[in-house]
């Protein structure tokens, strides 16, 4: 290739023996002598159009890695719908302060979900609670929560625990508390689980953060037994490489 670019500026002769070592390492022939000057053959018209699309393809990629976020790529968030609630927002707000014309995709489900879907792709980033450690992810603890029993009044004494059954953090609580109610309400929903326990239907296994964030009207049974999380943002070793990536990590820090 590097004798083509010299094809312009070059001699007669030269130019011929450029173009001779250029057919040498195809395997075959790419221009002929009419009376008309220099035409391509079938095969360096074939040639030609591959060479186009070959350097298409290249500039998309390229376009695509440095406008990533604040092009037509949006960056892939994943998140908790609670954990995203009391996060983002801040992080956004710091990010747009720096960088303009950001675009995002923000993804829910449980911690669970938001790490399989970074691991397999569909996911840039997530914030993730109590990630499971695998060697193929970047795991960067930034913050800590806390998950305790809580009740609306302080004299109160429920009958029943409010929450979802299918966390390791809620299991771990039923373990360690001796005697605890027998009814239970479930759900999955952390905000569902909140409200009814501010409405006084039971004890609710809540973590402290979204208590704060939905500003529900509850003590914590300090006596009774709790759980610490810890709150991870995640992503793969290519992210974070880009300026726009790794501010969006910075402002997510930050936002704690």
């Amino acid at each position: 290739m590097k004798a083509l670019e010299d094809w312009t500026s070059a001699s007669q002769p030269a130019l011929s023996e450029s173009i001779l070592k250029f057919e040498r390492s195809l395997g075959s022939k790419v221009f002929y002598r009419t009376r008309l000057g220099v035409k391509l053959t079938p095969f360096g018209r074939d040639a030609l159009e591959k060479a186009r699309s070959t350097l298409s393809n290249y500039s998309d990629l390229t376009q695509t890695d440095s406008a990533r976020g604040s092009g037509s790529q949006p960056i892939r968030m994943g998140c908790h719908p609670v954990v995203g609630s009391y996060v983002f927002p801040k992080a956004l707000s710091i990010l747009s302060k720096e960088v303009q014309n950001c675009r995002f995709r923000i993804f829910h489900g449980s911690s669970a979900t938001m790490q399989e879907m970074v691991q397999n792709g569909s996911v840039d980033v997530a914030l993730v609670v109590n990630p499971r450690k695998v060697p193929d992810l970047i795991i960067s603890e930034i913050a800590k929560d806390h998950v305790y029993v809580w009740k609306r009044g302080k004299n109160e004494c429920p009958d029943r625990i409010i929450c979802n059954l299918n966390l390791f953090q809620t299991q771990t609580i039923l373990r360690k508390w001796k005697n605890s109610p027998r009814d239970i309400v479930e759900s999955d929903n952390l905000e569902l689980v909140t409200r009814l326990t501010e409405a006084g239907l039971g004890y609710g296994i809540i973590p402290e953060r979204a208590v704060k964030l939905l500003k529900a009207r509850l003590k914590k049974e300090d006596e009774l037994p709790s759980y610490t999380d810890a709150v991870c943002i995640i992503y793969r070793p290519e992210f974070g490489k880009l300026d726009f990536e790794n501010r969006l990590i910075q402002a997510i820090k930050k936002a704690f």
